[in-house]
């Protein structure tokens, strides 16, 4: 074995030494530059936050400018429905800007940070922020969304902090499996009550195993809730929820989703509310199920009901609505689906629902009303029956308007369709109707029932849409008998019967709409084949010309989108409409 030589094992270390001293040169050198960039970064820091202390906006006491955080954050949350979301709506992205705020500047950092109220609603399963947010909000009342899964690893850590702080929770929307809520009844040290919750949102996963799902939902179903005011149960079985509906509840929102329900059992835990102020049921399966006849010991009286939605089949509908008593002028959204009811069934449930519906408005309440199509699949007809409290702007818009009752109906036949727009015109509290909105209704032209309108005496405002306007004319010539003119007459289908008010042909026909000021026409469709747009303008003359000679000049004729009128028809409408209104505008 050779041996290496001194002198060369000599250099090599001094070579390394030399390396080694250099490293720790250059990386002093490093520490010292890093050091002075972040003197630099300080000096910086402090610079720009004497310069944004010279600004206006940095003048404004802490306190508004908490204010101002608040409102930003307001206006960027989504706008629920008025004046209850209709479906179960989390918190969105709104809540991120908080965070946003508090990265602008130093000052706008403390006033976000000093304020535990942006920090109080929790939306998140990750851990650390999840603490981090329960440490900002302090001791102020929580809004939590918790909605963890069985793989989730974090959800006993979560729920546990949750658990721990529930003393302020005021609302909760929770989504748990049954396995890690059922963890927490083994827990010594876990809460009987939740002192301030007033809103409490409960989602279950369907249960596959029925008597588990029939149980009581566990830890929720134990606690007591003394401030419990509004409900909503998604997916879960009554029988596991019972317990909840309490006597200070204000408001229920119930999806039966699956589960199935009996209809009378729904009923006496709706007995126990006598508080309840909005009740939104949704049953869109269907899953509620008729005992044979609920007794007058399931009648519920809701004193103090002002909004109430039900979105289920129509059999369940009237079966509801005659079990519940509620005060005149709620807001009603209902729902109904007839599918599966034979004619006959169909026809006694319509009746029974709208005999409920023309008792639930004051006279002169009511002043607006529209009647439109529904979209539907196949051969199926819709109908929607919306009326409002409220006159719509000038440009008969109701988006914005609120809604007093709206009502639509899903069917395969005409027949329901024929009694609910008789009964809507003829016996529904629309004595002091403004303004009415007929849309294309195909297969019946609404407008042809002349009779049932007659109650619209103070109607100043009529927009009328596509095959409506065909025989408006009829509505608004004013004569002083019927000729018997088959298009004059309202459609009767075979088999309506004595359900539709009789009809005197022969007699006395008083004047349609003697208040009416305005008119629109949307969307006009005419076949020149058949010479129906020459026909249309002539006769429109015609029926304005007698109103004129009676004093009911309109005020304002609007036609738009007249579709297939050549012309000669087109310049001769235009004269109409300048020689027989007072202002004149061309559409």
């Amino acid at each position: 074995m050779m041996q290496q030589d001194p002198s060369a094992v000599s250099t090599e270390v001094g070579v390394a030494a030399a390396a080694t001293w250099q490293d720790s040169q250059i990386r002093a050198r490093i520490a010292e530059r890093t050091a002075k960039i972040q003197e630099y970064q300080a000096e910086v820091v402090e610079l720009e936050r004497c310069l944004n202390a010279r600004l206006p906006i940095a003048r404004l006491p802490a306190e508004l400018l908490v204010e101002i955080f608040k409102f930003y954050m307001l206006t960027n949350s989504p706008k629920p429905t008025y004046p209850y979301p209709d479906v179960t709506q989390t918190p969105g992205m709104w809540t991120e800007y908080r965070f946003r705020i508090a990265q602008v500047c130093h000052q706008w950092r403390e006033a976000a940070l000093d304020t535990p109220g942006l920090w109080a609603d929790i939306a998140t399963t990750r851990t650390e922020c999840f603490k981090e947010l329960l440490r900002r909000s302090r001791q102020v009342p929580l809004s939590v969304v918790l909605i963890l899964e069985v793989n989730n690893p974090a959800k006993s850590t979560i729920l546990g902090l949750l658990v721990l702080e529930l003393h302020r929770v005021r609302e909760l929307l929770l989504s748990v499996p049954r396995s890690i809520l059922m963890d927490l009844e083994h827990e010594p040290n876990r809460p009987s009550s939740a002192p301030q919750l007033r809103s409490l949102n409960l989602f279950e996963d369907e249960q596959r195993d029925e008597n588990v799902a029939l149980e009581p939902v566990p830890f929720v179903s134990t606690l007591s809730l003394p401030e419990l005011r509004e409900l909503e149960i998604d997916s879960c079985r009554l029988q596991a929820v019972h317990m909840l509906f309490i006597p200070p509840l204000t408001k229920i929102t119930w999806k039966l989703g699956l589960f199935r329900c009996n209809l009378s059992h729904f009923l006496s835990l709706l007995r126990n509310t006598p508080l309840l102020s909005a009740l939104v049921v949704l049953d869109d399966d269907p899953g509620f199920q008729i005992d044979p006849g609920p007794s007058d010991t399931h009648h519920v009286h809701l004193p103090h009901l002002t909004y109430l939605r039900v979105d289920c089949h129509t059999a369940i509908l009237a079966k509801l609505l005659s079990h519940i008593e509620f005060p005149k002028n709620a807001e009603l959204h209902l729902f109904a689906d007839s599918s599966g009811l034979g004619s006959d069934q169909e026809i006694v449930q319509v009746r029974t629902i709208m005999d409920v519906l023309c008792q639930a408005f004051t006279p002169g309440y009511l002043r607006t009303f529209e009647i439109t199509p529904v979209d539907n699949p196949g051969d199926s007809i819709g109908l929607d029956f919306t009326a409002t409290s409220e006159v719509p702007p000038s440009d008969l818009d109701m988006q914005d308007t609120r809604v007093a009752i709206r009502f639509i109906i899903v069917t395969v036949r005409l027949l329901p369709c024929e009694y609910l727009i008789s009964t809507f015109c003829g016996r529904f509290p629309l004595s002091g109707l403004l303004y009415l909105h007929v849309a294309h209704s195909s297969p019946f032209v609404v407008l042809t029932r002349r009779d049932e309108f007659l109650q619209l005496t103070q109607l100043t405002q009529l927009r009328v849409e596509g095959d409506e306007a065909r025989l408006l004319y009829d509505a608004l010539r004013v004569r002083e008998a019927a000729t018997g003119d088959i298009e004059s007459r309202p459609m009767l289908l075979e088999g309506v019967g004595s359900l539709l008010p009789p009809i005197d042909i022969d007699g006395p026909r008083p004047t349609l709409f003697p208040s009416l000021s305005y008119l629109r026409l949307d969307a006009v469709r005419f076949r020149p084949d058949w010479d129906a747009g020459r026909r249309f303008v002539r006769e429109l003359a015609n029926a304005l010309r007698s109103r004129m000679k009676r004093g009911l000049t309109l005020n304002h004729l609007d036609i738009r989108d007249a579709i297939d009128l050549d012309e000669e028809d087109e310049a001769t409408l235009k004269a109409v409409v300048t020689r027989m209104t007072i202002q004149r505008r061309e559409g």
